[in-house]
């Protein structure tokens, strides 16, 4: 049997939002290859809010807590929230006053709005440490969030390959 090629255009979309290296995940992105998915990896919180301001995703990865790019070491567990609450458009009141960063560490999410076609996006987030405050304003960024799934780190095969397939089964609407 010959096998199939389908254009990058033709691709399910994937965002992983981590600042591990992207060598940790290399099974994973394989998988996901294999499944027929286009992955683009962000570092940081900048690089994810400009890839999530300029193109379509059809799904995100998260990671919860991301250093790098000007994150000061006492908001780096709250840099996935953070994210997640700026692309879906929520305020912040469900963080902590000292959290919530107004002036913020972040100038990439106070510059940038995310795309409109990923303002919906299926979100799983994956954690390696559990905070009940951050996982509470984690889940109330948006009604879809309130059953958002966590992922623990090692991420399990059947976990990310089953959350992508029901994304797949449910397309995103707009």
């Amino acid at each position: 049997m010959e096998a199939k090629v389908i254009s990058d255009q033709a691709k399910p979309h994937v965002l992983w939002v981590d600042d591990d290296d992207p060598e940790r995940f290399v099974y994973e992105r394989y998988l996901l290859e294999r499944d027929g998915w286009k992955v683009t990896w962000a570092r940081d919180v900048a690089e994810a809010a400009k890839a999530l301001s300029r193109e379509r995703f059809d799904a995100m990865i998260l990671d919860q807590m991301i250093a790098g790019n000007g994150v000061e070491e006492q908001f780096v567990i709250w840099a996935g929230c953070r994210l997640l609450r700026w692309l879906r458009g929520t305020d912040r009141t469900e963080m902590p006053a000292s959290q919530r960063g107004e002036d913020g560490p972040w100038p990439a999410l106070q510059s940038l709005a995310p795309h409109d076609s990923n303002k919906l996006l299926p979100v799983a987030i994956l954690s390696a440490y559990h905070d009940a405050d951050v996982l509470r304003a984690t889940q109330s960024a948006s009604d879809q969030d309130r059953k958002a799934l966590f992922l623990g780190k090692p991420v399990k095969e059947a976990e990310l390959l089953d959350f992508l397939k029901k994304v797949r089964a449910k397309p995103q609407t707009s």
